[in-house]
């Protein structure tokens, strides 16, 4: 077998084990979903769902984007055996992520405590709770990124995709069963918070173990001119804030024009819809690393196949889950309890969004692993300035509908300005057709 067939063989493998993970993941997602949802009820589940969002969106500004980086450049580094180079950036990156992420936390909560926005008192001390998760989420970024980086994928997921949302599915199994009463929205976010904890931990155990020997023992030097990966982390950081901000700013602001009633609907229906990016998140999770290499390489002949495989599977993938959800929508809203069978039309809309996502098959890790950072931030800037826009004009009126509407319109558009940069950067079409703008 050639090194290529074997690479091609070892890719399809890790992608199938990945989307095993990511499968088992969802499942026990929709299983919390269900069991916070049974519990909490839509105005609860909602005042849930706004505290982890903030804990989600507060956690990437706290990598300062070394969470991006670290993937490529350990892959890179790796490959030249610079071991020296891969221990002090680690190390760098997560003495930085510590001290930002506490700064972070703390100014946010004196920012909120002052300022008041979120008039729902239980979703605000709910708020104020999670915020108690954003260091633990901010170092799990950092650690799986090493991982991925030293293309250990698989071992890296099972702290964060199974070990953490099994512990939570258990603890919140046995508050429900001995103490269901004191089940509230804020006792959810604290066993949130253990969950994450607990998995971090085993997940600094497999990031040593997966970490070379050679890396270890390499001389550890940390000075000013460490500061200099930020001008290269930085982007990744603006770049994914962006990226959340995107299909987060929704949830925000519908806790703040609308009810915890609407947010509990469309958290419910984003959920749902995040099915159909499952095959999309699988396949960036191996093919990261592959396309830095591919790119230091110069293959693009080589990095286009790859790319036109995995596009294949992800839409093949998607669709099929598409129509599942569709058709069954309201059969599945209802599962969850009584008031969630009102959000079929944002779930049939986030739905659409995330079927243009897997169209355009990965436009955004292609260019974050091929040093176009930039490309990224421009796009995003102007999709996400366009869905906060909506989110404003719609959510009032709409509520859940129109922040749906308004996450589909910027999804939309993010991927038509990341599809023209990476044909016009790379020559390179991620969908299956031969588009071009």
């Amino acid at each position: 077998m050639s090194d290529s067939q074997m690479h091609k063989k070892n890719r399809i493998k890790g992608a199938k084990l990945s989307l095993l993970i990511r499968l088992l993941n969802l499942s026990l997602s929709f299983l919390l979903s269900y069991l916070l949802a049974k519990n909490l009820g839509v105005n609860g589940f909602g005042a849930f769902s706004y505290a982890i969002t903030w804990s989600s969106l507060l956690s990437i500004p706290s990598t300062l984007g070394f969470d991006k980086l670290l993937v490529r450049e350990i892959s890179v580094n790796s490959a030249k055996e610079d071991w020296k180079k891969i221990k002090n950036l680690t190390y760098f990156s997560t003495i930085l992520t510590i001290a930002s992420s506490f700064t972070i936390a703390f100014i946010t909560g004196i920012v909120i405590f002052f300022l008041k926005p979120i008039n729902d008192a239980i979703m605000l001390s709910a708020f104020f709770l999670g915020l108690a998760s954003v260091p633990i989420i901010a170092l799990k970024n950092i650690r799986l990124s090493v991982t991925k980086g030293f293309n250990k994928v698989i071992l890296g997921l099972i702290p964060e995709m199974l070990v953490s949302p099994l512990i939570f599915v258990i603890s919140l199994l046995l508050v429900s069963i001995l103490a269901p009463k004191y089940l509230t929205p804020i006792i959810a976010v604290g066993l949130f918070i253990l969950a994450n904890f607990l998995s971090f931990i085993l997940g600094a155990i497999i990031q040593y173990r997966v970490t070379p020997k050679k890396v270890h023992l390499a001389r550890l030097n940390l000075n000013l001119s460490s500061f200099k990966w930020l001008t290269r982390s930085l982007p990744f950081m603006f770049v994914e804030a962006i990226r959340l901000i995107q299909v987060r700013t929704d949830i925000v602001m519908l806790g703040i024009f609308s009810t915890s009633t609407e947010v509990g609907l469309y958290s419910i229906s984003a959920r749902l819809a995040s099915l159909v990016a499952l095959s999309l998140m699988s396949v960036n999770s191996v093919l990261s690393p592959k396309i830095a290499k591919l790119n230091v390489e110069n293959k693009t002949s080589e990095m286009q196949a790859v790319v036109s495989e995995n596009t294949r599977f992800i839409l093949f993938i998607s669709l099929s889950i598409s129509a599942i959800i569709v058709i069954f929508s309201g059969f599945i809203l209802n599962v969850f309890g009584n008031g969630f069978s009102e959000a079929g039309s944002a779930l049939k809309i986030l739905v659409l969004g995330r079927l243009i996502d897997a169209f355009f098959g990965p436009v955004g890790l292609i260019l974050a692993m091929t040093n176009n950072e930039k490309d990224i931030a421009v796009s995003g800037v102007i999709s996400t300035a366009l869905n906060v826009i909506l989110n404003f004009m719609l959510i009032q009126k709409y509520g859940a509908v129109g922040a749906a509407l308004a996450t589909f319109s910027s999804i939309m558009l993010v991927n038509i300005l990341n599809f023209r940069a990476v044909v016009k950067k790379l020559n390179i079409n991620t969908t299956i057709i031969p588009l071009t703008f």
